[in-house]
């Protein structure tokens, strides 16, 4: 059978449109996509001489005994059946960023004599060594949150892991000790990732009460304070970010945690591995 030439055209002209719009997907994806963070190098990381001129990294918190754990839905309870339920831990994301909006966080907490676990980016510690180090100098402990804070399920499995492990490593050179907690951001991670943080010795946890401080609605001092402490539940792992309005809130918060009858627990009572 004979094909016309006026099909024979039109077949052509449909294979040269389909070439051409996936060529410009193609190139839409190279030019718009974000890269993903390749890796550190020894140059990445704090000089000794920069290290040596920061306050000593100590941890002024007393020991604490374990008394806690972290169950699959992210809640923290008492390893002792017997043992007090009605807790919360406070987790901040995302920093360290701002001299002025964490100074006041540290001061506060040592005001309210609570303890509060920090999931720091890697990119900000290294930007912040200083910052990082006053989170640690507070007693406060900090865990991984990875290098630029990107989504771990749409990168290739090596990026994934160079993600934990810089962000791992420049802590370390900073503070002197590995983190012992992870947190993927937006709550995503692949089981990949899942595996390589237990095989690192990190416990891994989302939260179980997101205060929603990145919803307009609840970027007000009241607003925020006011939608956190209608969420309470015994165990909630309680997600905030280093944001101005929630350092602002930070107090009420607090005080109406303890209102409302909760214990707020320091990170270093949970079991790690």
């Amino acid at each position: 059978m004979r094909i016309s030439s006026s099909k024979t055209s039109i077949y052509v002209y449909s294979i040269c449109t389909i070439v051409l719009v996936f060529s410009i997907y193609i190139i839409g994806i190279h030019l718009y996509a974000k890269p993903s963070h390749q890796g550190i190098s020894e140059e990445d990381l704090p000089t000794s001489s920069l290290v040596a001129s920061l306050p000593v990294a100590t941890n002024i918190a007393e020991a604490q005994t374990v008394k806690y754990t972290v169950n699959k839905i992210y809640n923290v309870v008492p390893i002792d059946p017997a043992g007090n339920k009605k807790v919360v831990l406070l987790t901040m994301d995302d920093g360290p960023k701002s001299k002025t909006t964490l100074d006041p966080i540290l001061a506060t907490l040592e005001d309210k004599k609570v303890h509060m676990l920090f999931f720091v980016v890697g990119s900000y510690v290294k930007a912040h060594p200083d910052l990082t180090i006053a989170m640690q100098t507070h007693g406060h402990t900090i865990g991984n949150h990875t290098w630029d804070h990107a989504n771990l399920t749409k990168l290739p499995i090596e990026n994934q892991y160079k993600e934990l492990d810089d962000t791992s490593k420049i802590i370390e050179s900073i503070i002197g000790t590995l983190p012992q907690f992870f947190r993927p951001p937006y709550g995503m991670a692949t089981q990949d990732v899942r595996d390589y943080v237990k095989g690192n010795k990190m416990t891994y946890m989302t939260w179980s009460l997101g205060g929603e401080d990145w919803v307009k609605k609840y970027q007000s001092k009241d607003a925020l304070a006011q939608h956190i402490i209608e969420q309470l539940h015994p165990g909630a792992n309680i997600l905030i970010h280093e944001f101005p309005w929630t350092r602002d809130a930070l107090p009420d918060i607090i005080d109406g945690i303890r209102a409302a009858g909760y214990t707020i627990i320091d990170p270093k009572e949970i079991q790690t591995l």
